[in-house]
């Protein structure tokens, strides 16, 4: 009823394909206006059975085994043919579950389409997303954890990001906050990420659990460009914990600046095993890198690190000097000194090393 200014539509049942039923009720704005025509609708109790679901993704054999037998899904969109907002997004089926909201803008403009989308809740299965993506996808050296709850938002175009993301799951927690800008363009993208982990499990997720356990990092990265030659960047990142080789290291800093090939760098590890500092510059324009580095090592035990059987520990500082490190003329020189070495509860003391 209404009229073409106004169509209200109370009540529409769509049945196609091979099962999918499309329940909805509608205002449209404008039915002969092609330019001007808007929409107010609102699906609910719809769903969308494997067989038609499999119609829209790659030819894959495997599919038919691995999706869920039906979707459901209910929203509220409202807008026209240039920007659309969509209100309580729901979509469940027994290994994907997804609830938000999203706007985008400038659809009949795809160069300059934009983009703002709320994850309020979700939870998605590992067999969920090997059956949609295509073979290949992900690489073989990744291990995905077997459920994910992704949280959060996202906003920006086809050119720049802001996040402020929260995965969490049988993996543990990671996050990430900020914005990448002119992100297809590696020489002139700009960023200011701040990222954390907790407890996640970074073994796991590379297939390397046997010897790399648990992560729980923060960092913040600020600068312009992804190319280390040409980049201009201040990173930050501290290591509460992370598992190696059956051990927890703990409290591990790390700070860099790159400057267009100029690197400056220091860090610390302050773990009750190993306490260390270092300072190093390093210059890497040209074909082959050329810097210094100061280590100083208070204390390292190796039989708790898991790297020697009995006693033996060590405190020494170092000096590497590398002008050149060019394979055909290498320019090296290192010094070690104040080196103390207790081995099976046998002190020694060496000279400098040159």
């Amino acid at each position: 009823n209404g009229t073409l200014k106004q169509l209200n539509i109370p009540s529409l049942q769509l049945a196609a394909l091979d099962g999918t039923l499309i329940n909805a009720k509608a205002i449209l704005y404008n039915v002969t206006d092609t330019v001007n025509l808007g929409y107010d609708i609102t699906i609910f109790n719809s769903s969308l059975p494997k067989a038609d679901l499999l119609k829209f993704l790659p030819l894959n054999n495997k599919l038919d085994a691995k999706l869920p037998p039906i979707v459901n899904f209910s929203t509220h969109l409202k807008g026209n043919l240039k920007n659309t907002v969509a209100e309580n997004i729901n979509i469940s089926s027994n290994s994907f579950k997804l609830s938000g909201k999203g706007e985008i803008k400038n659809i009949d403009k795809p160069t300059a389409l934009q983009y703002n989308v709320t994850i309020v809740n979700s939870r998605i299965e590992k067999s969920f997303i090997m059956a949609i993506v295509p073979p290949g996808t992900i690489p073989a050296s990744v291990n995905l954890p077997e459920v994910m709850m992704v949280t959060g938002a996202a906003k920006g175009d086809m050119n720049n990001v802001q996040p402020n993301v929260t995965l969490r799951g049988s993996y543990g927690e990671a996050k990430v906050k900020g914005f990448i800008h002119h992100f297809k363009d590696p020489e002139k993208a700009v960023y200011d990420l701040t990222f954390s982990t907790h407890d996640f499990a970074v073994g796991k997720l590379i297939k390397q659990d046997t010897v790399i356990g648990n992560l729980s990092f923060s960092g913040h990265a600020k600068g312009k460009g992804f190319n280390y030659k040409t980049m201009v960047a201040q990173i930050k990142g501290q290591v509460t914990n992370v598992g190696y080789n059956n051990y927890d290291y703990k409290n591990i800093l790390l700070n860099a600046s790159l400057n267009s090939g100029e690197i400056i760098t220091d860090g610390s590890i302050d773990d009750p095993n190993i306490k260390l500092n270092y300072t190093a510059t390093a210059n890497v324009k040209g074909n082959y890198p050329n810097g210094e580095l100061t280590l100083t090592v208070d204390t390292i035990q190796l039989q708790p690190l898991y790297f020697y059987k009995d006693t033996l520990n060590a405190s020494f500082k170092a000096y590497i000097k590398a002008p050149d490190l060019d394979p055909e003329n290498m320019n090296l020189y290192a010094e070690i000194d104040r080196t103390k070495i207790n081995i099976r509860n046998k002190l020694y003391a060496l000279d400098s090393i040159i």
